[in-house]
């Protein structure tokens, strides 16, 4: 069996760890450097599965896990100096218990961050960075909670620019929406699932990566991924926190938002809790996609209320969302607005307590540097 030199990703005194491609199927497989008679540059290589190279790449998993969980259980030999002028390689499959030999294992703990070349074949990181100062007290669950919500609300506008731009909508529109369509919206667990597939069901873009905290007070928080996505999600997020503290204030002097003498404008807040008191009437916060409301009348007043909800935190397309994601299920994007709205909360809150800042400037490209923590 015969695969493609792709190109080294790791070199000392000569290539450590290389790509490979695989004949028709372009299935990725990644080889290590070893020892072994009979070879001049032996390499102990395993075909990787297509979600497992992208979390490799992504910095979910390291080398070894690769190794352990080989696409179709195969891991191979191959000889590098034997490569021929088309760039070919010769595969020879492991046997019994060549599989298992920890003399050709990698070590544990070999990321894709310790790359020394600049990955060329299939998808690459986005190293853009967005900082966060920090401050005041935080504890473990603090940490994963931002994190939680900001991931969110990244993968919400990461799905919103491939909409606006066209970028690989078809391919992954079907399972986006079949992702939406199989969940019960019956309670967090629906929500924590979508947005967790969400992140996986778009291969072509690129998730949001922790880089480096720093765990002081005052410390940081420093994510990678898009320049263009932090620079929007940053702008919702001010524009969020400006709107719900005129609202506060609103509120404290008893007077409505208004937009002229007219016109009385709801705040974010206002539009949350009347979708939110509307389900609860109805009993359909935890009823099935499928179940109907009690009247035309309501169903289009919380269509129209999610609508405008959504487009209070920054996400302008909502007919898209509504159509192509939801399927035109106005209970399943009535939900989905409420989750998004209660992730933009979450970070406003901490901006408010005064424990998060945006960085300013911070979305900058920058090298690819090893996730280190101090």
């Amino acid at each position: 069996m015969n695969a493609n030199f792709i190109q080294t990703l790791m070199y000392y005194d000569g290539p450590q760890i290389v790509l490979l491609s695989l004949g028709k199927t372009g299935a990725n497989i990644v080889g290590v450097a070893i020892e072994k008679e009979g070879m001049d540059y032996p390499f102990f290589a395993c075909a990787v599965k297509k979600r497992d190279w992208q979390r490799y790449i992504d910095g979910k998993v390291d080398l070894f896990y690769l190794f352990k969980n080989p696409a179709g259980g195969r891991r191979y030999f191959f000889d590098l100096n034997k490569i021929t002028d088309d760039s070919r390689v010769s595969l020879q499959q492991a046997k019994g218990n060549e599989n298992f030999d920890n003399a050709y294992w990698p070590e544990r703990g070999v990321f894709s961050t310790c790359h020394t070349e600049e990955l060329q074949h299939g998808r690459t990181q986005e190293n853009d960075v967005q900082v966060f100062n920090i401050d005041g007290t935080w504890e473990a669950m603090d940490f994963s909670g931002f994190y939680s919500k900001i991931s969110d609300i990244y993968a919400i506008f990461l799905l919103r620019d491939m909409f606006k731009n066209k970028t690989h909508a078809d391919k992954i529109l079907s399972k986006v929406k079949s992702g939406v369509k199989a969940r019960f919206w019956q309670g967090g667990g629906s929500y924590k699932g979508f947005y967790h597939a969400l992140s996986h069901s778009m291969p072509f873009m690129s998730p949001l990566r922790v880089s480096r905290i720093q765990y002081a007070s005052p410390g940081q928080i420093e994510l990678r991924g898009r320049e263009d996505i932090f620079v929007e999600m940053i702008l919702s997020l001010s524009c969020f926190e400006e709107t719900n503290r005129e609202a506060a204030e609103s509120s404290r002097n008893k007077v409505g938002v208004v937009s002229n003498k007219d016109e009385l404008v709801e705040s974010p807040p206002e539009k949350y809790r009347y979708i939110d008191n509307i389900l609860s009437k109805e009993k359909l916060k935890t009823a099935k996609p499928d179940t109907k409301f009690s009247s035309g009348v309501i169903k289009e007043s919380v269509k129209n209320k999610a609508a405008s909800l959504l487009s209070d935190v920054g996400v302008q397309d909502t007919d898209t969302f509504f159509s192509k994601i939801c399927d035109e299920n106005v209970l399943i994007f009535a939900k989905l607005t409420l989750s998004i709205y209660r992730r933009f909360k979450g970070v406003n809150d901490f901006i408010s307590e005064g424990r998060v800042e945006a960085a300013p400037n911070s979305a900058i490209a920058t090298n690819t540097q090893p996730l280190t923590t101090a």
